[in-house]
């Protein structure tokens, strides 16, 4: 499952087009 994912450089912009200027959040992130 991991071992196929795209690498964090690749997958960074997609994400950060798609959040727009939504804020991340997270829960738990010790």
């Amino acid at each position: 499952m991991v071992a196929d994912a795209p690498m964090i450089e690749d997958a960074l912009p997609e994400l950060m087009e798609f959040m727009g200027n939504s804020p991340l959040v997270g829960h738990n992130i010790d």
